[in-house]
């Protein structure tokens, strides 16, 4: 049976920003965050049914949203001290590698942070990166032992958590302990930072 918990005060504050390549990622963020009770942003184009590649991901960051940091002050509510955003805040930016138009330099460039260098979040931006996928590394580390063609399935498999229970920062345990030998993604640096999210 599973335990529950008293369920955390909601961070009036979004702690974080995920910005997700397409619905899998999307699906996945959603899950993790709702089974830490974390107050942060999933940010997805069309709920990831419009996906995001690393060579338009400036497009993104110049919009209404990210182009500057008034505006994304003004779309949501995060911490400042004297107009200076906490600098524990951040905005991971997740990306597959397999677009058949990315070069070696541009996968160098979003790995290495370099192609942001003239944005004003450049400090905050932290890229992840899965090569060549999202659903390749979960295959490789175990977490699905399938691919599916409907991204939709992944709903069911990284559902929304609406009941918390002791159990559920475990998941994000076992999850992390799973993807920090695969060579082939850096999502474990996410799910550590939510982690101390939770812990804090």
């Amino acid at each position: 049976m599973r335990k529950k918990i008293t369920t955390k005060k909601t961070n009036k504050y979004k702690q974080a920003i995920i910005i997700c390549h397409g619905q899998s990622e999307y699906f996945l963020s959603q899950h993790l965050c709702s089974l830490l009770r974390l107050s942060v942003v999933t940010y997805a184009e069309q709920n990831g049914k419009s996906s995001i590649q690393i060579n338009s991901i400036n497009r993104c960051l110049y919009n209404k949203i990210f182009a500057t940091k008034g505006n994304l002050l003004k779309h949501y509510s995060i911490k400042t001290n004297k107009n200076t955003i906490n600098p524990n805040f951040k905005i991971f930016i997740i990306m597959d590698t397999d677009d058949e138009e990315l070069t070696e330099r541009d996968i160098k460039n979003f790995k290495n942070k370099s192609m942001f260098k003239d944005h004003w979040a450049y400090d905050y931006i932290v890229p992840i990166f899965n090569t060549r996928n999202l659903e390749d590394v979960l295959l490789k580390a175990k977490i699905i032992d399938k691919i599916f063609e409907n991204k939709n399935m992944y709903a069911k498999i990284f559902p929304i958590n609406r009941n918390s229970s002791v159990e559920d920062a475990e998941q994000v345990r076992n999850m992390l302990k799973t993807l920090q030998p695969i060579i082939n993604t850096n999502m474990d640096n996410l799910l550590e930072y939510l982690l101390k999210l939770y812990k804090n």
